[in-house]
């Protein structure tokens, strides 16, 4: 053999020494990844840490709130229902709820979903999650939610006014929000409000009938645009509480207008009048189809303005300008007192909405016929 050949073939052999070492110490290197199975740092995937505070949190028809913390390591929830028994484990005797489930919050983070338990019966839910691994976590503790017994929805009807009130002494007219409702539930009422979106405007008062409901409303913070003529047109519903905490909510209520001023009066002749009194007003001018109203109260106590209407005569018709009680033979007499009384004139649309003159104060002499 000569030199070059025998040169070359041992050059060869120590190559093929150098490959065989290296690839044996490659095997036998020490392992240290966490993904590796092999190796001592190896972590096993891990099913998510169960839920322990499923709760309830409020229940509204059959629409119930559940909450809980979100747990460590899940990726995605899942839901499930069993009869009231269920232990929250045996998933072969429960239900998948299919209904939409949230997504997963940061590990301490409180979560919350509605769910509808339309069911006749009384159940228990659980609630797991799945890890990115698709390894499911154990089952939260069981929540039992009872079905209630069938609600009586009640049956609402209402309507939106606008009063607007001409005042001695000030400059701008008062102008409020009058609210009646008939409510009729057979569970018996809780309470009655009025409400604009999510906005709880007031309560609304039971009157002495026992159905009929009646509140009065300023402009003031507590409405919309802070006065009743921004809320002219928009959506307001009626809503209320049985006593068993059933909510019904009427159908959408609009105002429909606010009367533009208040009708003007002329000054009685004497602040004390012999026979029959009669007043008088201008012609109001409106666009709109309205009546006139006539009003006559009694101030029994000055001091805390107690008073009772004692007089009143609606729907008189637009061309009237003057307004005669007859004191003889009337069915409302008005009362000899050494208390005042006051007359009012009011303009009321085909909606109810309102504009009441300023208040005429008079005292009466004893009736002679004449």
């Amino acid at each position: 053999m000569s030199s070059t050949l025998k040169s070359t073939t041992q050059h060869l052999l120590v190559a093929v020494y150098v490959l065989i070492c290296l690839f044996g110490f490659g095997c036998n290197a020490p392992r240290d990844s966490q993904y590796d199975p092999a190796s001592p740092s190896y972590n096993a995937p891990q099913a998510p840490d169960a839920i322990s505070d499923l709760t309830l949190v409020s229940f509204t028809g059959l629409n119930c709130q559940i909450s809980w913390t979100a747990p460590e390591g899940a990726f995605q929830y899942v839901l499930y229902y069993g009869p009231k028994d269920w232990d929250g484990v045996k998933l072969e005797i429960a239900t998948r709820y299919t209904g939409n489930l949230p997504g997963v919050k940061p590990p301490g983070e409180t979560q919350s979903i509605w769910i509808n338990q339309n069911f006749p019966d009384t159940l228990n839910w659980s609630m797991y999650s799945y890890s990115e691994e698709e390894l499911l976590s154990p089952g939260s503790n069981a929540l039992l939610i009872e079905t209630p017994s069938v609600d009586s929805p009640a049956e609402i009807s209402g309507t939106l006014k606008s009063k607007r009130y001409d005042r001695w002494g000030i400059l701008l007219d008062l102008i409020t929000l009058e609210v009646e409702a008939e409510v009729f539930d057979e569970d018996g009422i809780d309470s009655v409000w009025v409400q604009y979106e999510s906005t709880n405007i007031g309560l609304l008062a039971l009157q002495e009938d026992g159905y009929h409901y009646f509140a009065e409303f300023p402009s003031n913070d507590s409405l919309p645009g802070r006065n009743v003529e921004a809320i002219v047109g928009h959506p307001f519903t009626i809503w209320s509480r049985d006593v068993r905490g059933g909510v019904s909510v009427s159908e959408e209520l609009k105002l429909i207008r606010v009367l533009t001023y208040c009708p003007q009066t002329y000054e009685l002749p004497a602040d004390t009048l012999d026979g029959d009194p009669t007043f008088t007003w201008e012609i109001y001018d409106s666009r709109y189809s309205y009546t006139y109203t006539i009003q006559v109260i009694h101030i029994t106590d000055p001091e805390t303005y107690n008073s009772r209407v004692v007089f009143a005569d609606s729907l008189l018709n637009i061309e009237t300008v003057s307004y005669t009680i007859h004191r003889v033979g009337s069915n409302n007499p008005l009362p000899e007192d050494p208390k005042y009384l006051l007359w009012s004139v009011s303009v009321v649309d085909d909606f109810g909405n309102t504009a009441r003159s300023v208040e005429g104060k008079f005292n009466l002499k004893p009736y002679v016929e004449e």
